[in-house]
């Protein structure tokens, strides 16, 4: 977790710096969707959200900041290497109890999942999955359930975590 604590960190110095768009009233994911919305812009990517208002959430700030920008970097990084349909759709909503988490993104080609990891396409294997797996122990600690998928060159990842209950 020294890394999103790290990342925590400098997207709290670039708040008090820049504003923020608000689109869930939950600081930390308004932070990384603003920050990757900027990344997108850059990219010429088009970033689609449809986000619930989420005042809490069922993880602490750095779980939500260690699954959002773990899984949309991997999308914005997959979506740059299309020429078409350069569009990342990002779903995050309350639903039955539950923080439900979607993202579709485009693929060059369809990407190999076997029981429910894949592989990583970077030459340094060693050092790169890493992101996903974080993601995964986040889900699992959480006793949340995910799920990837790839099929005709879309990529998805959804994530269901329970709110606990008091």
């Amino acid at each position: 977790y020294t890394a999103a604590q790290k990342y925590l960190d400098a997207i709290y110095l670039r708040t008090q710096k820049a504003s923020i768009h608000a689109y869930s009233g939950n600081i930390f994911i308004d932070i990384v969707i603003n920050q990757m919305q900027e990344k997108c812009q850059l990219m010429d990517i088009r970033l689609e959200l449809h986000v619930d208002q989420l005042k809490e959430v069922p993880l602490t700030d750095m779980e939500i900041v260690t699954v959002l920008a773990n899984v949309l970097e991997n999308a914005i990084e997959a979506t740059n290497q299309v020429v078409k349909d350069r569009k990342i759709k990002l779903r995050i909503k309350n639903e039955d109890h539950y923080l439900l988490i979607s993202l579709r993104n485009p693929t060059k080609e369809d990407v190999a999942i076997v029981g429910n990891k894949i592989g990583t396409t970077k030459p340094d294997r060693e050092k790169h999955g890493i992101g996903l797996c974080n993601v995964e122990d986040v889900i699992i600690q959480n006793d949340g359930v995910f799920e990837l998928f790839c099929k005709d060159r879309i990529f998805q990842f959804t994530a269901m975590i329970p709110y606990k209950s008091e």
